[in-house]
């Protein structure tokens, strides 16, 4: 059986138990700031709390777990994310925002370069085209010589 408690200023769930022949399962508590972004929440049964915390455009910017640092992101002016470190590594730094798109266009979100550590990005390409309701239409994926590894097409019906 799972039980489901909601915080009544942001209609979200507090508190999340599943029982199973009278022994617990799980059992999760989630926190809200007053913009109902995720402030924490916690594995009781493990002991575990993860804390988050936003800027003032509501985006994230530190993860602790049991108060130990483990995630930071930082943003540009236009708030385009420049720096992320995930469990407690560094993920990517200085990451530009240039990239052209095949079609030629400017991607002016996508990230084209950035200062990191080993290789955490893919060496292939991937293309996708969207249809006029912003869902993925195609997906093309090419090797690092721009080789085509494999297509997939979305069909969308009522």
């Amino acid at each position: 059986m799972t039980q489901i408690t909601y915080d009544d200023r942001h209609l979200t769930e507090r508190q999340v138990t599943v029982v199973s022949n009278q022994n617990i399962l799980q059992d999760f508590g989630y926190d809200y700031d007053i913009f109902a972004n995720l402030a924490a929440r916690k594995d009781n049964l493990r002991n575990l709390e993860e804390r988050f915390t936003y800027d003032r455009l509501n985006r994230l910017t530190d993860i602790w777990l049991n108060n130990a640092p483990t995630g930071h992101m930082a943003y540009d002016a236009l708030g385009r994310m420049t720096d992320k470190q995930a469990d407690g590594q560094q993920v990517f730094a200085s990451a530009q925002h240039d990239y052209i798109g095949p079609d030629g266009q400017l991607r002016p979100h996508a990230i084209s370069g950035a200062q990191v550590q080993g290789n955490p990005f893919p060496t292939e390409q991937l293309d996708i085209d969207y249809t006029m309701f912003d869902k993925a239409k195609s997906l093309r994926q090419y090797d690092e010589n721009g080789i085509l590894l494999g297509q997939i097409e979305y069909q969308y019906g009522f």
